[in-house]
């Protein structure tokens, strides 16, 4: 049977080192579960990315979060489980062109060609040609640019030795500036012979320190040792085929990754020890039941990732109001890391394209860092971007943190203006019933395409995404079933609307009390119980919101304190509350007003001879 508990504990996520054996091919059993990427760079969420095969190597979509179960350790804890079929995978093809594979290229650009163009929207892909050391090079740097990797694929040539190392490590440098999850896909009909100092050793540490797992395919006479061997240190597979199976090969590593799970949960262990955790993912599906485990390493200190703020110049300005076409304007935002920056970078594009460009971001002073984009690229409809932050650790970091490439930030450029939503949101709604959201939609001077409604419960993960329909003129109604809501709750959720160029505006968050029926709003009855409810949002980067239920007239002392027990602020010092239902907001303030550092934090309430303590998550 499959367990499910709910924990609101936390733990650091680190860079985590998995072993999986490497197999002559795809072999499965009836039901397949397999985590092919670990996320460990979001404090204190982590991230796991599941493959959930049948027999045939076919992927199994189309599962609910009960399918799933999550223990840490074997604790249960607090999880919560999407398809992930929007946001892309990082993949580097490292391809032989040595001399001996003559007789394949034909194979081998049909191969590439149908894996190009069977990527989705933001796969990325790079294509890397090694042959003997000196010619061994990036022809295609890594991109969502299909027609540009088409292109490199067709120059492909055979010529030379076998620097087969090297090609390695030049497509794992490829990924390390991407999101995870990445992969390295190399085949070789041979064994390397001119790599020098770059060695199966030093590529098998390169490539988990990445967490980005190494597929080998060889074919025909090919050396299957050091092919087996590194691909067993990074949690990938060895394959042994002949050259007219690649493009079934390269297809069945593609679909195993655009076809995921992404299982998310908060770990039951909050200690930075340094120490080994062991996630297991459950899976119930097709009659039968599978699972698969991970290791990762608990860090030693707190904020051990990059942490990206933009700016108030970009976020309430450059993201609130149309600007000028044909003008210069600037991306800022503070970036700062317990350890070295190695490279701030911005990933933009055009409202209404599909190509993401590269550009790095110039560190103006202390961790500000700042990017211009000129004034021949400031054109109606807008720009879309997203950050990322790397350091010498490898841990690499993305603002906004989810859904990136599918939800990015956008800067509306005139004549184009943001559409904007009217909406009256309830502070309440009966559990059981289904809820109906509407709004009005318009936009002056384009139409609006499309309205989404985003929603999860203050303790969920991932928001839940409904389209609304368009039932009369400006006016779009979505409906969130009865069933998903649950009487003393609290729901947490904003629509977005989108004009047929692309470019959206949001109306919310909005917080909804989930009620019992016969129950009246909040704040306008005295409740049945004291409570504390978990503050909203959490984990939260700017302010938190707590809301305390008081039976009757109470003197309340609530205080924050950090994860070591030192007191860090103090919201009451024994006021006398009124009975009913309150609201206290912490900024991520200590007494003196100033900013703490991003943590774990814990919430005391002391009141009516009661104590109830709240976990609370501080991102920056």
């Amino acid at each position: 049977m499959i367990r499910s508990q709910k924990s609101q504990s936390f733990a650091l996520l680190t860079l985590c080192l998995v072993f999986f054996p490497a197999v002559n091919g795809f072999t499965q059993d009836e039901l397949n579960v397999n985590i092919a990427a670990v996320n460990t760079n979001y404090f204190p969420q982590i991230h796991l990315y599941v493959q959930v095969t049948d027999e045939d190597g076919e992927p199994i979509m189309g599962l609910a979060q009960e399918n799933f179960d999550l223990l840490e350790d074997n604790q249960g804890a607090y999880f919560d489980v999407r398809p992930y079929l929007v946001e892309g995978t990082s993949f580097g093809l490292a391809l032989d062109c040595s001399g001996s594979m003559g007789s394949y290229q034909d194979n081998v650009v049909e191969a590439c060609t149908t894996f190009i163009n069977n990527m989705r929207p933001l796969d990325n892909a790079s294509i890397i040609f090694y042959e003997s050391y000196n010619n061994t090079q990036v022809m295609q740097p890594m991109t969502n640019n299909q027609a540009a990797l088409i292109n490199a694929a067709n120059q492909y040539y055979a010529s030379g030795q076998t620097a087969l190392w090297y090609g390695y490590y030049l497509a794992l440098e490829q990924c390390q500036e991407e999101l995870i999850p990445r992969v390295l896909i190399g085949f070789t009909d041979g064994q390397d012979n001119q790599s020098y100092s770059f060695t199966l050793e030093s590529v098998a540490l390169f490539a988990r320190s990445l967490g980005c797992p190494i597929y080998t395919i060889g074919i025909g006479s090919v050396d299957p040792g050091p092919m087996i061997e590194v691909a067993e240190l990074t949690h990938g597979q060895f394959i042994h085929t002949t050259a007219d199976s690649l493009e079934f090969y390269y297809n069945q590593i593609q679909r195993a990754y655009q076809y995921m799970y992404e299982v998310a949960y908060i770990s039951p262990n909050p200690l930075t020890n340094g120490g080994a955790r062991t996630p297991e993912v459950l899976v119930d599906a097709i009659a039968n039941t599978a699972s698969d485990t991970v290791q990762y390493a608990a860090p030693w200190v707190l904020d051990f990732a990059p942490r990206i703020t933009l700016t108030p110049g970009t976020l309430d300005t450059l993201m609130t109001e149309p600007q000028l076409n044909n003008t210069p304007l600037t991306v800022q935002a503070w970036v700062v890391d317990n350890d070295v920056l190695t490279l701030v970078r911005i990933k933009h594009r055009r409202i209404g394209e599909t190509t993401w460009n590269h550009g790095a971001m110039a560190n103006v002073s202390d961790s500000l860092y700042s990017f211009t984009f000129e004034d021949w690229y400031v054109q109606d409809p807008g720009i879309e971007f997203y950050l990322i932050a790397i350091d010498s650790y490898m841990h690499v970091i993305n603002m906004p943190q989810y859904n990136p490439g599918l939800y990015p930030y956008q800067v509306h450029v005139l004549p184009n203006t943001s559409p904007w939503i009217t909406h009256e949101a309830n502070p309440s709604h009966p559990a059981g019933t289904p809820m109906f959201v509407s709004c009005e939609a318009m936009d002056t001077t384009n139409s609006i395409e499309r309205v989404e409604l985003f929603f999860r419960m203050t303790d969920e993960i991932f928001n839940v995404v409904v389209s609304m329909d368009n039932i009369a003129g400006n006016t779009w109604e979505g409906e969130i079933f009865g069933y998903m809501l649950e009487a003393n709750e609290y729901m947490i959720y904003f629509i977005r609307a989108w004009d047929n160029y692309g470019a959206y505006v949001d109306n919310g968050p909005h917080l909804v009390q989930i009620v019992t029926a016969v129950e009246p709003p909040e704040g306008s009855a005295i409740p049945a119980t004291f409570k504390m409810h978990q503050n909203f949002p959490n984990p939260f980067n700017a302010e938190t919101t707590l809301l305390i239920d008081l039976v009757r007239e109470t003197p309340i002392t609530l205080s924050i304190y950090d994860l070591h027990g030192r007191l860090v602020n103090r919201l009451s010092s024994g006021e006398l509350y009124a009975p009913g239902s309150h609201r206290v907001v912490w900024n991520g303030t200590n007494s003196a007003g100033q900013v703490v550092g991003a943590g774990i934090y814990f919430a005391e309430l002391v009141a009516d001879h009661t104590t109830e303590m709240r976990k609370m998550v501080l991102l920056h």
